[in-house]
């Protein structure tokens, strides 16, 4: 991202990539991620009210392209739930609370409504955009939890089912994580100053998968955290098939 705002003389966070869902279609392929999504730094005060006024001038056609482009229509998107402020996760917290805002931008796969769309990803209750700026350039995953019901602000629950239907055994609420990853204004500098983070869920057997040749069974892999988890997965061969949370070994 910081190199397609470099190269086209852009400012953050007042930023809009025409090609984000081929760039994240390819990402996604790769990185076996479910979703992933684009939050851009915003300061209170001016700063705040002119990105509200340049996300609403803009969410529409954004959205709107993102279906014609990948589904050649928009009968899957539901015209609902647009926010024009930068709203808090956290209902608690204050409007005028302190510290940078991270409202939600770009999203592949294309979300179904606008309601994820100025979600401030600051205001999370394990507060870990605040972790993202003290470490600088380090990629954090949150603990595994069942993002069955939360995934569906970007995809229905048939379509999360059939996303795991291609893969043996998979399903919808086995554990996966959030993953975090800051971008920073230049992309070549991770010193300079973080502008923005990506942030993506991903199932914890999709390392474990297409792992082995396919005459390789019964391999047991025992995943742990440090957040004192631990899921127990069986690999035979391309597959990774989920036992249950705790070490089975």
């Amino acid at each position: 991202m910081s190199i397609y705002v470099e190269s086209t003389n852009q400012t953050w966070p007042f930023v809009t990539m025409p090609s984000f869902q081929t760039h994240v279609d390819n990402f996604l392929q790769m990185s076996q991620m479910e979703f992933i999504g684009a939050f851009h730094r915003v300061e209170p005060g001016d700063e705040e009210e002119e990105w509200e006024k340049y996300a609403s001038e803009r969410y529409e056609k954004m959205v709107e392209d993102w279906h014609v482009g990948r589904y050649g229509n928009t009968n899957r998107l539901k015209p609902v739930g647009y926010n024009p402020d930068v709203y808090s996760i956290d209902p608690t917290l204050s409007p005028d609370r302190p510290g940078s805002r991270f409202p939600s931008w770009e999203f592949g796969p294309p979300p179904f409504t606008y309601g994820l769309i100025n979600r401030d990803m600051a205001t999370r209750p394990d507060r870990i955009v605040n972790a993202l700026l003290r470490l600088r350039n380090q990629t954090i995953m949150t603990g595994a939890l069942d993002i069955s019901r939360l995934i569906q602000i970007v995809m229905t629950e048939e379509e999360h089912a059939e996303y795991h239907s291609r893969l043996r055994a998979s399903k919808t609420d086995h554990p996966h994580s959030f993953v975090f990853h800051p971008v920073h204004q230049h992309a070549s500098d991770p010193t300079s100053r973080i502008v923005g983070l990506l942030s993506g869920a991903v199932s914890l057997d999709a390392p474990l998968r297409n792992l082995l040749p396919t005459n390789m069974k019964g391999i047991i892999a025992v995943i742990k955290n440090t957040c004192g988890q631990t899921f127990t997965y069986i690999i035979d061969g391309h597959d990774a098939l989920y036992q249950g949370e705790g070490d089975f070994h």
